[in-house]
């Protein structure tokens, strides 16, 4: 709603400016057609003055047209001229008031469903962090997970993690394409945090399998996980240098990339078979 008081403002100053230009124009034609006989604009059959001229331009332009002022000569044209410019001025006034407030109402809309859209993957990495974590709490609690759990595909512990980062960064990329530059910098400010900390759980997890001595290391977990790390990376990649996180600290003091990355690297660099 800020951004349509400001192209209110300027639509306002714009026609303004437009409705004072064109009178002052009309009156100066006025003027000039007054210095030849016969062809100014009169009052009880004398010549019209400056001031007069403009209030002449006024009620032509407003097509009130009192009857005080006479128009003769090439005047009569350029008043008509001038009444005709005022109704079409009129009908335009109206046309680009109607067309901001339903461009500014369709812009809201969209941003609107951008907000909601990145809301849901922003839950989705949120529920993906979450899982990890209900895992390790699991281990904790002496419930070992089975060999059998690495070897699946979409009941694979890091499963639900490939998707949210999928998920993210194809709705990121989609913004990029359309042009909503302003909107995906808001709202991957807002993901930055859960994506490290996705990535930080991961880490967590894999630690804690390993000092378990569960049996983790599967291929098709090695292959998940380097999933994981890539759309991490690529977030990482495409999309934080557009933000603050870009120039400004992340946790203790380092910054975001470099906490993401070595993180990233860690889990890469426990992805080998022993």
């Amino acid at each position: 709603m800020k951004e349509l008081s400001t192209k209110q403002k300027h639509l306002s100053y714009k026609l303004i400016a437009t409705l004072i230009g064109s009178i002052l124009f009309f009156s100066a034609l006025f003027w000039l057609a007054g210095n030849f006989e016969g062809h100014g604009v009169t009052k009880s059959n004398e010549s019209a003055d400056i001031y007069e001229l403009v209030y002449f331009s006024v009620v032509s332009i407003t097509t009130l047209g009192y009857g005080d002022f006479t128009p003769i000569g090439i005047s009569r044209l350029f008043a008509s001229l001038e009444a005709i410019f005022g109704i079409l001025f009129i009908g335009y006034s109206i046309s680009q008031v109607l067309s901001l407030r339903q461009s500014t109402l369709v812009e809201y809309s969209v941003n609107y469903g951008i907000h909601e859209a990145y809301n849901q993957c922003i839950e989705y990495l949120i529920d993906a962090k979450e899982s990890i974590g209900d895992k390790r709490r699991e281990i904790q609690n002496s419930i070992i997970p089975e060999k059998i759990s690495f070897l699946y595909n979409r009941s694979n512990p890091f499963y639900s993690s490939t998707k949210a980062l999928r998920i993210t960064n194809g709705y990121s990329s989609h913004l990029v394409n359309i042009g909503k530059i302003d909107e995906l910098v808001k709202h991957v400010e807002r993901a930055a945090h859960h994506v490290e900390e996705l990535a930080g759980f991961s880490r967590k997890y894999l630690n804690l399998l390993q000092s378990k001595n569960i049996d983790w290391k599967q291929d098709r977990t090695f292959s998940i996980l380097l999933t994981v790390c890539d759309q991490v990376d690529y977030f990482v990649d495409q999309f934080i240098e557009k933000t603050s996180y870009a120039s400004r600290p992340y946790k203790g003091g380092g910054m975001y990339r470099d906490v993401v990355k070595s993180i990233t690297n860690d889990i890469r660099g426990k992805c080998r078979k022993s």
